[in-house]
């Protein structure tokens, strides 16, 4: 996501401020939160930016991964043969 923190509006209070405190979805959104905007506030040393995810984002990739791992199993199962 190339846009520039400075210009990106908060998803929850829709403030362009603090550029410093704002967290960008890394996921497939990539937009921008406050760390205090976030449910539950993200607190301590900032998140990694490459790999902090909103909670729609997270819920997408950890169900990608769910699907990935039963493909595998069945992959495993059926002795790499597709089912």
């Amino acid at each position: 996501h190339d846009r520039c923190v400075d210009a990106m509006a908060c998803e929850i209070c829709l403030s362009q401020g603090d550029p410093a405190k704002m967290l960008i979805c890394q996921g497939t959104c990539g937009q921008a939160w406050h760390r205090q905007c976030c449910t539950p506030p993200v607190t301590g040393p900032m998140p990694a930016r490459r790999v902090w995810r909103c909670v729609d984002c997270t819920v997408r990739h950890e169900a990608a991964l769910a699907l990935r791992m039963q493909v595998q199993q069945q992959r495993t199962r059926t002795g790499g043969r597709r089912a």
